[in-house]
C-alpha cells in the first residue's frame, strides 16, 4: 500500500465513512455468534487493528463533515450578534437629518422611500447598514429606492425613542 493510496481512502464522503462505521461497527462489536454466522470469526481476531483504524477514521470524517459547518454556523451567528450591536448602537446617533429620513419609514407604514443616490446622509445610513439601495434602476435621473433593514426598522419600532 502507497502512501496516495492512503489519501484517496481518507477522501471518503460522509456517505462512505458511515457505511463504513457501520460495517466496522459489527466487525469490531458485534456478538461471537453473529460473526460465527456470517464467517468473520477468524477475520476478526487477524484483522481487527485494521479495521479499528477503518472505525476511527470513519468516526473522523463524520464528526469533521457536522463540526465544519455547524462551527460556521456558530461564528456567523456570533459575528451578526456582534455586528448587530454596533449598528443598534449607531441608531442611538442620529443625526437630525437621519431621524427625519428614517421616521418616514414608521410614519408611513412602508419599508420603502425613494432618495437621490447623491445624497450623503442616505450613503451614510447605507454604509451603517440601516438601509440599503433597493434597485439599480432610477425612478427620476439620481432618484432610487432605499429599502429600511429588517433589523433596524424592528428595532425603531421597538425603541421609538431614537427618532426623537
Amino acid at each position: 500500500m502507497q502512501f496516495s493510496d492512503i489519501s484517496n481512502w481518507l477522501k471518503l464522503n460522509t456517505k462512505h465513512a458511515f457505511i463504513l462505521l457501520v460495517v466496522s461497527s459489527i466487525f469490531l462489536f458485534g456478538s461471537n455468534e453473529l460473526l460465527n454466522d456470517l464467517g468473520l470469526q477468524e477475520a476478526r481476531e487477524t484483522l481487527k487493528t485494521w479495521v479499528g483504524v477503518i472505525w476511527l477514521i470513519s468516526i473522523a470524517i463524520i464528526v469533521a463533515d457536522i463540526v465544519a459547518p455547524a462551527s460556521k454556523w456558530v461564528i456567523k451567528k456570533l459575528k451578526w450578534r456582534i455586528n448587530l450591536k454596533k449598528y443598534q448602537k449607531r441608531l442611538h446617533q442620529l443625526s437630525e437629518d437621519e431621524k427625519a429620513f428614517l421616521s418616514y419609514y414608521l410614519a408611513h407604514n412602508t419599508r420603502t422611500q425613494h432618495a437621490s443616490v447623491s445624497n450623503g446622509m442616505v450613503n451614510g445610513l447605507v454604509s451603517a447598514m440601516v438601509v440599503y439601495r433597493a434597485s439599480n434602476i432610477a425612478d427620476h435621473y439620481d432618484v432610487f429606492p432605499f429599502n429600511i433593514q429588517p433589523w433596524a426598522l424592528e428595532y425603531l419600532m421597538e425603541h421609538p425613542g431614537c427618532l426623537e
